[in-house]
């Protein structure tokens, strides 16, 4: 049974539209809507914030209208919340914007995860999720990561960088998402 509160939920319209956030509405509104902490929240007549997750985490954009993307660093010095409008999640763009599903065979080094997290952020590419799993090779493991919208170039400019880093040991895997979608309408 879906969540009773979908109509009303801030987040409800931006989850709905992205491919990237559309397991969050699989397993929570249309799954088990009881477990979500914002369902949780407004019931009790608490305040929920904008970004917050279904699982009580904070989604690294400001939802209002439309979800917004931070800028990249200019010279170190760390992005705000502050950031120029973004398209609205889920709509493919002309100029290559596209929210990515990224996969990574790495080994398992401490540490590595977030390196390669860095190297994207600092190429101004948010993350909406993680996982990392064991991979059927020993030692190794895949993490994958799905973006934010991006640029393609500077996403393709950053998989470059990363796939040089110490433990990353294969070809980078990355589909973008919009992209993927509008393939698969037509």
């Amino acid at each position: 049974m879906p969540c009773t509160h979908k109509d009303s939920c801030g987040l409800f319209p931006v989850i709905s539209l992205s491919s990237a956030l559309k397991i969050w509405q699989t397993f929570y509104c249309d799954g088990k809507y009881e477990t979500c902490l914002r369902y949780q929240r407004s019931l009790k007549g608490e305040k929920v914030a904008p970004n917050l997750l279904p699982n009580g985490k904070e989604l690294d954009l400001i939802v209002e209208n439309k979800p917004e993307r931070r800028p990249a660093p200019a010279t170190g010095v760390p992005a705000t919340a502050a950031a120029p409008a973004k398209p609205a999640a889920g709509t493919a763009t002309c100029s290559g914007l596209y929210s990515y599903y990224l996969r990574f065979r790495i080994q398992n080094m401490q540490g590595l995860p977030e390196k390669i997290i860095q190297e994207l952020r600092k190429s101004g590419i948010g993350i909406d999720a993680t996982i990392t799993k064991p991979a059927p090779v020993a030692g190794t493991r895949c993490l994958i990561i799905i973006t934010d919208q991006a640029p393609e170039l500077d996403l393709y400019q950053a998989i470059l960088r990363i796939e040089t880093i110490e433990g990353v040991i294969a070809k980078v895997k990355s589909i973008p998402l919009e992209k993927h979608d509008v393939m698969m309408a037509a």
